[in-house]
């Protein structure tokens, strides 16, 4: 629940004890799943953190045994380090969450399976999958809040596409926890539509916010506000 915006990151440092598996049962993968993520945001090195997360999911346990999703925690990493390997493990994940019919997995996969696809340029295929996510989302009865996540990869989606209205009417009106993800991605994807658009010096001022808001996230390939404030 850090990464949603309950306390502090500090304690995360003890995960780091857990980059190599100490048995081998569900419960020290969850905790390697963690680690993984914990030290790509910290800015570890692509080759570390996928090496944990690809051992944190190894045989496919996770998806079966954790109901918290705490297995997308290891499956984004190959898509933050590029790894050609990111999109079939979404895929297999898809169809682990489907045999055990969890619509909570199955939205989840589908937002992160479309923020992959968005970071490889497929951009009609992002676009269904995040818009499937969305659907998937209000029929589990979500609190709006949690729309805020394929709001804000959509938004990006259709910056890409050079929809720059449709994106911005995506995220105007979703207001967030200030210190949670969503509230990163969503400060991210308004970034992208005011730089599309021509508002630099909008576009500055909400990069600078982004990081006064996250500090403890070094990683800019998730944290991304740096390559924005240079353009």
């Amino acid at each position: 629940t850090l990464f949603f915006g309950a306390g502090a990151h500090e304690p995360l440092v003890d995960l780091a004890q857990w980059r190599a598996p100490r048995e081998d049962d569900a419960g020290a993968r969850l905790l390697m799943a963690m680690a993984a993520l914990r030290l790509a945001i910290g800015g570890g090195r692509a080759e570390d953190c996928t090496r944990i997360a690809l051992a944190a999911l190894e045989g496919e346990v996770l998806p079966d045994v954790d109901d918290n999703l705490i297995f997308v925690a290891a499956a984004i990493i190959p898509a933050l380090a590029d790894r050609p390997e990111a999109l079939d493990l979404w895929d297999g994940l898809l169809a682990r969450v489907h045999r055990k019919g969890s619509l909570l997995g199955t939205l989840t996969v589908h937002l992160w399976r479309g923020y992959t696809l968005l970071r490889r340029g497929e951009l009609e295929e992002a676009e269904a999958s995040v818009r499937q996510a969305r659907e998937e989302t209000v029929a589990w009865g979500s609190p709006a809040a949690l729309l805020a996540y394929p709001a804000a990869v959509l938004a990006e989606i259709l910056v890409e596409r050079g929809e720059l209205a449709a994106a911005r009417a995506e995220i105007d009106l979703i207001g967030v926890r200030p210190d949670s993800d969503a509230a990163r991605l969503l400060l991210g994807a308004r970034t992208q539509v005011l730089l599309a658009a021509g508002e630099d010096a909008a576009a500055a001022a909400l990069a600078a916010e982004y990081h006064d808001r996250f500090p403890d996230i070094v990683n800019p390939s998730w944290a991304p506000w740096r390559a924005s404030a240079a353009e």
